[in-house]
């Protein structure tokens, strides 16, 4: 049984993609019985803001590993990537 339409990747209007739901990146999962579906890097618990953050504070991809053993480059790649997605929808600041 295939997932449900909504889960899938789509694109709402010209130039913007929604990522699919529980595989947004090749790297980063989603699974309500993991981290309480917080998105993780497939196949480890950690979570993916954890490494987007390492990768923010100078760490480079191919050190992530001594802090997360389970963390690939690639993984940390998606990881920054996906973030970076999220980011781009957080609301600006608020008006006073």
């Amino acid at each position: 049984m295939g997932l449900p339409d909504n889960f899938q990747e789509f694109a709402p209007r010209a130039g913007v993609v929604v990522p699919h739901l529980l595989r947004p990146k090749q790297h980063v999962r989603v699974d309500p019985d993991t981290q309480g579906g917080q998105p993780v890097i497939t196949g480890t618990r950690v979570p993916f803001d954890a490494v987007a953050e390492l990768v923010e504070d100078g760490v480079p991809l191919d050190e992530i590993a001594a802090y997360y053993p389970g963390v690939t480059v690639e993984a940390a790649r998606d990881a920054v990537s996906f973030a970076l997605y999220v980011d781009s929808y957080s609301p600006g600041p608020r008006a006073a």
